[in-house]
């Protein structure tokens, strides 16, 4: 495929995504080097690229790679890379991203509807205290997020109400962080709450 190639009169190519890390974050696929060539490569080759991460230390090398090709091209900050599913995010980061240009593309309903799930609450006894899913924080920060449901990623059968990943759910769960069957969010995760316009806004630029 080419970028922006258009196969169908309804299915275009937006663009490539990379995968950095697998397993909830356990494994990192890429050593530092071969991430920088690798996407420096692919944005000559003009593609937006899309890069996957779970957890803080597979951020940490992307953050790198695109400081990287910043060096060598200062105009990526303006390509509209994006975060795929970016579920962690330290400040310090946050603040990174936001100068590199780059879109987080989270889940609203991902909060709630992962509460209970043995290798979440893992994940997040991993990470740095306060990382998990800080909505509000790339709100505030004044960064473009791209909100979307990734669905269906744990359901096939959907009771009535609803529907998993509508755009109307993800708004009210962005608010709620309420999980796809009504699971309750942890106190934690109000903190981290966005409103229903910045979670419209989200879901339509």
């Amino acid at each position: 495929y080419s970028p922006g190639q258009v196969v169908s009169p309804r299915v275009r190519v937006a663009g490539l995504k990379v995968f950095t890390d697998y397993d909830n974050a356990t494994i990192l696929l890429w050593k530092q080097d071969d991430l920088n060539a690798f996407l420096l490569k692919e944005y000559r080759n003009g593609w937006q690229l899309a890069v996957k991460t779970v957890g803080t230390g597979s951020l940490e090398m992307i953050l790198k790679a695109f400081e990287f090709i910043e060096t060598t091209d200062p105009k990526v900050i303006n390509s509209r890379a994006r975060l795929e599913h970016v579920l962690f995010l330290t400040p310090g980061q946050i603040t990174r991203v936001k100068h590199l240009g780059l879109i987080p593309s989270i889940q609203t309903n991902h909060p709630g509807d992962l509460v209970g799930e043995q290798d979440i609450e893992e994940l997040i006894a991993r990470e740095p205290q306060g990382s998990a899913f800080p909505y509000r924080s790339l709100v505030e920060a004044g960064i473009i997020i791209a909100n979307g449901s990734a669905s269906p990623s744990f359901y096939v059968d959907e009771p009535n109400g609803a529907p998993f990943g509508s755009p109307i759910h993800l708004i009210y769960q962005a608010v709620t962080r309420v999980g796809n069957l009504g699971t309750q969010p942890e106190a934690w995760m109000l903190d981290q709450t966005i409103t229903a316009e910045q979670a419209l806004r989200a879901l339509t630029i």
